[in-house]
């Protein structure tokens, strides 16, 4: 089951760039399934998943629902010490909600992470608002 999630998750990832958000969010959801049913404790795990499915809803309009489900990924993200999970759950509450303080804090736990390609991304999202 370690890696039958993973695969689920990439499935999702795929689908949602390829623009098929409803065969993204059935797979995420599928891996969330066996997440918890087999990980149920694992922080990591489970704000990967809830950040996948909460920009999902972003992209499908949504906003209300993903913003719920981008809160409960950065609670999980903040149990853990990977920076670059805390920073995608910032990035993604920041662009939910339009609030700066979001993407100041993403930039900054990519910085720590030394994820140059992440702040780079933050400083174009915060560039775009200035325009």
């Amino acid at each position: 089951m370690d890696k039958l999630h993973v695969a689920y998750h990439q499935l999702g990832m795929t689908e949602r760039l390829a623009g098929c958000y409803d065969k993204a969010i059935a797979a995420i959801k599928e891996e969330h399934s066996i997440i918890a049913q087999h990980f149920p404790e694992d922080a990591l795990r489970l704000a990967v998943n809830l950040y996948e499915e909460g920009y999902l809803l972003y992209l499908m309009g949504n906003a209300e629902a993903a913003e719920k489900v981008m809160v409960q990924s950065l609670a999980y993200s903040l149990k853990t010490d990977d920076l670059v999970a805390q920073a995608c759950a910032y990035r993604g509450m920041g662009e939910i909600t339009g609030d700066r303080a979001y993407l100041d804090k993403a930039m900054q736990a990519f910085r720590e992470a030394g994820d140059e390609r992440g702040v780079s991304e933050i400083k174009g999202m915060l560039a775009e608002r200035e325009d």
